[in-house]
């Protein structure tokens, strides 16, 4: 059996890699993508972290008003974007573990 933090750790290395995966990106494909997107694929990448999270969590719409406002204050670097996102998901899940 795992202890909890071998289990910590296993999750940690797991999180870094789904962070490369979703900012990692050809240089010659990169295209100026809105807030929309961005939202999408933090959230495609946090679902491969949490199989038992529904597509239709209500964090995503937390999310996607999150990266928007964000957006709207003037960040427009899109790797900032995905990490402010995948960190306040992280916020999230730790406000309901703390209930």
């Amino acid at each position: 059996m795992k202890t909890a933090a071998a289990m910590g750790r296993s999750r940690n290395k797991a999180v870094n890699a789904a962070i490369v995966m979703a900012t990692g990106r050809q240089m010659a494909e990169q295209t100026p993508e809105g807030p929309a997107e961005i939202a999408a694929r933090v959230w495609s990448t946090y679902l491969m972290l949490h199989a038992d999270v529904d597509e239709n969590d209500q964090r995503r719409a937390s999310l996607a008003r999150y990266i928007h406002k964000r957006y709207e204050a003037g960040v427009r670097d899109e790797d900032e974007l995905i990490m402010a996102g995948l960190v306040y998901l992280r916020m999230l899940d730790s406000l309901r573990d703390s209930d």
